[in-house]
């Protein structure tokens, strides 16, 4: 009996060498075949031999997984905790740069949707930290008191910043201030949470500190810079050079120091070292005003022609970008924001400009009626002061100039007016009055009258 070799159909006796079924033409005589006798019957499907399992090409695939798993993994680590966290959890890791803070006193700070800032309470005796959504919504007063507030660093679920206090009615007198005593405070977000976590260790002139992840850096014994856990512990010295700093990133400081020959005391060099301290080396053998670093680009003002340059920090690549007597500049992503006069021709026209960081497409954003002393740019909005001959305000303007928020006002001539939506959700005992003790307020630019009472601090209603 001869059968189909490919499909095991039984092929009829005779001449025929195809299977009519499959067309296969090798045919053989399977009976007769003493080495291979089995019996297949119809429609029975013929299985195929397992093969040997390729374990190595497995394991290979495994490996290659895991090793994939483990790059997406650090992958998702540095972006969780690295610099481009907040877009993933809309949290910032570094607390402030360098445009708002340094040049512009971190009066202003942003994180996701909400604002944080200082004004003058509604009454102009003390100093408040609020808060108000970025569509100018749920503004809120989330501490209150006799003191005057820098650096404000928004990182994660808390608020870092400098706090001047008042001393005792002895020490007033004796220095002609009301504020001496400087701490580093830590609050909650919603201002529940309060406290100290560095009670004067550090400069008495410093007014900056930069929140980097879980460190923060600020000046201290003898202008040194140092660096401390976010709780105020495990403190450590980063240089030796009592400059302090002048600018810090999650990579780089910027400070201040002698030239190789100084001709004056005031002949300085603006040099940068790493985060650690380690590599310091002048940038390029001059003093950089109102620095900004964005990446490893710092842009400043030359003093010697009064313009715009830009300078990698290898020193390479020194060129300017726009000529202006500019002052408080702060870079933000393309755009450089600064205070200069209207025109040439304006000596008493102060405005907010803005040009990109290529030097074209300058534009005036806003007139201000006075002179200000910094501007914070907050996303899509600058925060600024100002001051008219009636009345001290706090605004928040578009960058483009579009649309214009009150913050706060408060009127020379008679009471503070308090913006739409705004109610203090404190409760100070401002009854202590009699030693009201009229001090120059740095920020504002403004004298007015601090209430040097020591009511304890309430905080906000969420």
């Amino acid at each position: 009996m001869n059968y189909c070799t490919k499909c095991g159909k039984e092929i009829p006796e005779g001449d025929n060498k195809y299977c009519d079924d499959c067309k296969n033409s090798l045919l053989t005589d399977i009976e007769n075949d003493e080495e291979n006798k089995f019996e297949i019957k119809k429609d029975q499907k013929v299985e195929k031999e397992a093969k040997p399992k390729k374990t190595g090409k497995i394991i290979g695939i495994t490996i290659a997984i895991l090793v994939i798993l483990s790059i997406v993994s650090g992958v998702w680590l540095e972006i969780s905790t690295g610099m481009i966290s907040h877009i993933v959890t809309g949290k910032n890791i570094v607390g402030i740069d360098v445009g708002n803070n340094n040049n512009n006193l971190g009066c202003a700070n942003i994180q996701g949707d909400w604002i944080y800032y200082m004004s003058l309470a509604n009454d102009g005796m003390e100093i408040a930290l609020n808060r108000v959504r970025t569509n100018g919504k749920d503004k809120q007063i989330l501490a209150q008191k006799d003191w005057e507030i820098y650096s404000i660093n928004v990182v994660g679920n808390y608020i870092y910043f400098v706090a001047f206090e008042p001393t005792d009615e002895v020490e007033a007198e004796a220095t002609s201030t009301a504020y001496q005593k400087n701490r580093i405070y830590k609050m909650s977000l919603d201002g529940k949470e309060l406290r100290v976590i560095n009670d004067g260790e550090f400069s008495n002139e410093g007014v900056s500190i930069y929140v980097i992840k879980d460190r923060i850096f600020y000046v201290g014994e003898n202008y040194n810079i140092y660096s401390m856990d976010t709780e105020g512990g495990d403190r450590k010295k980063i240089n030796d050079n009592q400059t302090g700093f002048v600018g810090i990133t999650d990579k780089y400081i910027l400070y201040n120091d002698y030239a190789e020959n100084p001709t004056n005391e005031y002949d300085f060099v603006t040099y940068v070292m790493n985060l650690d301290g380690s590599n310091p080396r002048a940038v390029n053998g001059k003093r950089l005003y109102n620095p900004n670093i964005v990446g490893d680009t710092i842009y400043y003002v030359n003093s010697e022609n009064n313009a715009i340059h830009k300078v990698k920090i290898d020193g390479s690549g020194d060129e300017k970008i726009y000529e202006s007597r500019a002052y408080n500049m702060n870079v933000q992503g393309d755009w450089i924001y600064y205070l200069d006069y209207k025109d040439d021709t304006s000596d008493d026209v102060v405005c907010i400009h803005k040009v990109k960081t290529d030097g074209t497409e300058h534009q005036i954003i806003v007139e201000m009626e006075n002179y200000t002393s910094f501007i914070n740019v907050l996303g899509d909005w600058i925060y600024y002061t100002d001051h008219s001959d009636n009345s001290y305000f706090i605004n928040l303007i578009k960058t483009d100039g579009s649309d214009t928020m009150s913050l706060y006002e408060y009127n020379f001539n008679g009471p503070s007016v308090s913006p739409e939506d705004i109610t203090p959700d404190v409760n100070i005992d401002n009854t202590n009055t009699a030693n009201n003790t009229v001090t120059n307020n740095v920020a504002g630019n403004q004298n007015y009258v601090a209430n040097t009472s020591t009511a304890e601090n309430t905080t906000a209603k969420q």
